[in-house]
């Protein structure tokens, strides 16, 4: 039998070899595009935290395209890391030297993409964090502010009720403040929203990055095989 012989004989015992390589490559490449989007989104998320701009519709839109994107990442991570594991299962004698080095090396390239993902994960977890917690410290600042409103009001109204002749002017005044506190209290509920959400945001992309790293050692194990 011819080298090129013994060489066809290689592709026609493992028919799925290519066809689950190609699938890697092509999540991998996909994984990638994801992974550099993310980066650029992060770096955004940073530069308007830096700006002090923490409380916006731009930080809110990034905020929500990163964890769209980060899902996505996570779906063809999952992909990717089930056909490589099909390929690392193969016998090594039932494959040809360049199947070898190009099984080492999309598992190599995969473990770099992971690790990728993961440290875009811990960037955009500490963003997250800095954001959350200039949120809350607004909201403390609000939530005195409002206490201290509130006994300001209760000493104007022991007020008005000692100056009988001023007693119109000042309930109206306090039906001012009383037309502003609805909206005053909307904003404040939607900041508490968006402080929960993002602490179980948090809580998510952590759990997350404890899988990645599980998946991360795995594939090491595979690489040193």
């Amino acid at each position: 039998m011819s080298d090129s012989d013994d060489e066809s004989s290689h592709f026609k015992d493992n028919p799925n070899f290519e066809e689950w390589c190609d699938t890697i490559s092509e999540y991998l490449f996909e994984l990638n595009g994801c992974l550099a989007t993310m980066n650029h989104f992060i770096s955004a998320l940073e530069k308007n935290v830096s700006q002090g701009k923490t409380n916006s519709k731009v930080i809110e839109n990034i905020n929500t395209k990163t964890l769209q994107l980060i899902e996505k990442s996570k779906g063809l991570v999952s992909s990717i890391n089930e056909y490589i594991h099909k390929v690392n299962a193969l016998e090594e004698t039932a494959l040809d030297k360049p199947h070898l080095i190009t099984r080492e090396k999309l598992t190599r390239d995969v473990k770099f993409s992971i690790q990728e993902f993961t440290k875009y994960q811990q960037e955009f977890l500490a963003v997250t964090r800095r954001i959350n917690a200039v949120a809350k410290a607004a909201l403390k600042q609000e939530e005195d502010k409002q206490s201290h409103s509130f006994s300001e009001q209760i000493l104007l109204e022991d007020e008005e009720r000692s100056q009988q002749q001023q007693q119109r002017q000042k309930t109206q005044q306090s039906q001012v403040v009383i037309e502003r506190e609805p909206i005053n209290n909307e904003e404040f509920a939607y900041q508490q929203h968006l402080i929960r959400e993002r602490d179980q945001e948090i809580s998510n992309i952590e759990r997350g990055i404890t899988e990645l790293n599980g998946i991360f050692k795995d594939l090491g194990g595979l690489v040193q095989q």
